[in-house]
């Protein structure tokens, strides 16, 4: 039972670190708390379902951005192989975001893992540097513009 399981790495966790740590504690025991509610409500497989779905829509919605900036930019058509290879480099470029290292402002790792991957694929060094480049920051403003948007939906609505 993962709710369990998170119990007992919150209570180590606690014991452990008794001064330091409490930020971890908070989220552990936020974590248990969510888990916990969707455990309750047997809505898990729903929640993964929909956690899915959201995934692949996200990585879907990335390579058709990445494909059509290679085309526009390089001029060139791609094979289905180079499709798993695009879709590698989109992959590696998110893991990457993930790590504690991102250069200023966020900008720099992303770019040279991207950039990396599409000088394995031949591109040219301008075309690959300007693609991760302009990807990147395409993708930000994106995500901050649906934020925007969500952030005006919620405030309209009603409170009950």
């Amino acid at each position: 039972n993962f709710s369990k399981l998170l119990f007992y790495v919150n209570f180590a966790f606690q014991k452990l670190f008794k001064k330091r740590g409490k930020s971890l504690q908070k989220f552990l025991a936020d974590l248990y708390e969510s888990v916990k509610e969707v455990e309750e409500k047997k809505i898990f497989f729903k929640v993964f379902v929909i956690s899915f779905v959201v995934r692949v829509l996200k990585y879907a919605g990335l390579f058709v951005i990445l494909l059509g900036m290679l085309q526009a930019v390089a001029h060139t058509s791609f094979s289905l192989s180079d499709s798993f290879k695009l879709l590698l480099i989109i992959y590696t470029a998110e893991l990457s975001a993930s790590l504690p290292v991102s250069g200023v402002g966020g900008f720099g790792l992303y770019e040279a893992v991207s950039a990396a991957g599409l000088l394995a694929l031949n591109f040219s060094k301008e075309s690959a540097y300007l693609v991760s480049v302009v990807y990147h920051f395409f993708t930000q403003l994106w995500g901050a513009v649906l934020c925007a948007v969500a952030l005006i939906a919620l405030s309209r609505q009603t409170k009950p």
